[in-house]
């Protein structure tokens, strides 16, 4: 395309339309071609990421003598050098090939140990835990680190667990919306990543519904669903149901593949050699060797990056503290793998529904008429919200008077407060999937390729590891003196409310540098 042609269309692209039409669909029919294949990928790989949330929460915190205690220790001993080593591969594979071939590779890993899993490793479980050693540290050390020990015993979903987890980072936040800031212009993503959300969200959707059919199936004998579990594997039902699960995963990441390879021959032609290209689109002579080491100390010296690592910090924290909280009651109030399987279908079909409503009617048009900043604050401004209403149920459930309030609403103080949690769940993951993401994705476009490629490396492919593994560092503390999650909850509502105002501070300190960047990057 020539730079004539460009500029004409750039400047069609920036027409207005009409209210209903922005409101509803702004999208200009020659962006059709570019717009839908994109939005159908971000379903792909968002409904695997769905599945895998459903499925490596039931499988760990539902194990004999396990539990949501589990979870903080999960996320610093097995997450956190787990994302050191993937984002290491994913910098030496960036070096050496395009993105292109950097996505096959990472996305062929990712199926080839689901493939692994459900054919060997899960079969195979029971003989493969380590129950001896598991009992012995259980007799020598303190109740505080059961959840210690519970990952150490079922090592086999504590790898699934971390491989789960790890799709999320880089699947969908590097790999993905990476493509997606390369490709698209700040005025594009105005309108396009909102709609994207609609993608991202239907697929919550669709995969909670699938995760509640299949739990529900495990009452049954005679549905589909059995036949096809059956013949896949000999185990129980429940054991059918895990298997079905990761099946599914492994043909959605391949069709995911053949619609990555379409969009680079007949969409994106003329966007294969980004990585050789400067922030004004100038040929590079060669190719920039990127280091994780310079990565991060490429964000430690920028404030615009320092801005953005905070931003994603804080959430990943604060999102880490609540959902332990919520697990543990949620475990308690549902300790069978089906139920739990079943609520938390429930859960991730409301969160798609609620997301996908906000990503059309609310953020787009928020970030258009709002503006940057006002869309950026909605998700800590809600977190404070649900949150005082999640943890004032909490507490009054240790009292005596919360009975009263279970009489009224003909529920337990436990499911009261689990309702509540669901709720507070429901709204923050929403704004997660909606403002907060394509917020923080639409600051990384003013910078240059190579920017980005460092940039969302240590931030979203470390970044995120590190906030959640720094809230599981506290709740460990926290459970060697207190031993369960719920005597925890008053300092971890200390500690929210601390962390909120630097996060506040963050985007209103990115929102004029964002500003000023992005004038120059229509």
């Amino acid at each position: 395309m020539t730079k004539g042609k460009e500029t004409i269309s750039q400047e069609y692209a920036n027409a207005g339309f009409s209210k209903l039409r922005s409101f509803l669909w702004p999208i200009h029919w020659f962006e059709i071609k570019k717009f839908i294949p994109m939005m159908v990928l971000f379903f792909l790989i968002s409904f695997n990421y769905h599945l895998l949330r459903i499925a490596k929460d039931v499988l760990i915190i539902t194990a004999p003598g396990s539990g949501a205690e589990a979870i903080p220790f999960l996320k610093v001993w097995a997450m956190l050098p787990t994302a050191v080593i993937m984002v290491f591969f994913l910098t030496k594979l960036s070096n050496r090939y395009n993105r292109e071939n950097v996505f096959y590779v990472m996305i062929g890993s990712f199926l080839a140990f689901f493939l692994l899993f459900v054919t060997v490793l899960y079969p195979l479980r029971e003989s493969l835990y380590l129950n001896d050693f598991a009992d012995t540290l259980k007799a020598s050390l303190p109740a505080g680190l059961s959840g210690l020990i519970a990952i150490i015993r079922y090592w086999i979903l504590t790898l699934f667990y971390v491989v789960a987890e790890s799709w999320s980072n880089i699947m969908l936040s590097v790999m993905l919306w990476g493509l997606a800031n390369d490709v698209t212009s700040v005025t594009e993503a105005r309108r396009f990543y909102p709609l994207f959300g609609i993608g991202i969200n239907a697929s919550g959707i669709l995969a909670g519904r699938i995760g509640g059919i299949l739990a529900n199936s495990m009452t049954t004998t005679s549905t589909t669903f059995n036949k096809v579990g059956s013949y896949f594997s000999n185990g129980d039902a429940w054991d059918q149901t895990v298997t079905l699960f990761v099946i599914l995963v492994i043909v959605v990441g391949i069709v995911s593949i053949l619609l990555y390879r379409w969009m680079h021959i007949y969409i994106f032609v003329d966007h294969k050699n980004l990585d050789h290209q400067d922030g004004k689109g100038h040929e590079l002579k060669k190719k920039p060797k990127l280091k994780l080491s310079e990565n991060i100390k490429h964000v430690a010296q920028s404030k615009y990056l320092i801005c953005i690592a905070i931003i994603v910090l804080s959430y990943n924290i604060t999102i880490n503290f609540t959902e332990v909280l919520w697990k543990s009651q949620m475990k308690e109030l549902f300790p069978s793998p089906g139920e739990y399987t079943a609520y938390m279908s429930k859960v991730t079909t409301y969160v798609g529904i609620i997301a996908t409503l906000s990503s059309y009617f609310i953020s787009g048009n928020v970030i258009r008429r709002c503006g940057w900043k006002f869309a950026a604050l909605a998700t800590p401004f809600l977190i404070i919200v649900t949150g005082a209403g999640f943890f004032t149920f909490l507490f009054l459930k240790q009292y005596v008077y919360a009975g009263t309030a279970a009489m009224i609403l003909g529920m337990s103080p436990l499911a009261i407060t689990v309702l509540f949690g669901s709720m507070q769940n429901c709204l923050s993951r929403s704004a997660k999937y909606t403002v907060f993401d394509d917020t923080k994705e639409m600051a990384y476009i003013p910078l240059s390729p190579t920017e980005k490629v460092r940039g969302k490396s240590a931030i979203d492919g470390i970044g995120s590891r590190l906030g959640k593994s720094g809230a599981s560092m506290s709740l460990q503390g926290l459970l060697l003196v207190f031993a369960t999650p719920i005597a925890c909850a008053p300092y971890i509502g200390a500690m929210i409310l601390a962390i909120l105002p630097l996060w506040i501070g963050s985007v209103r300190s990115l929102s004029k540098q964002f500003d000023k960047a992005s004038g120059h990057h229509q």
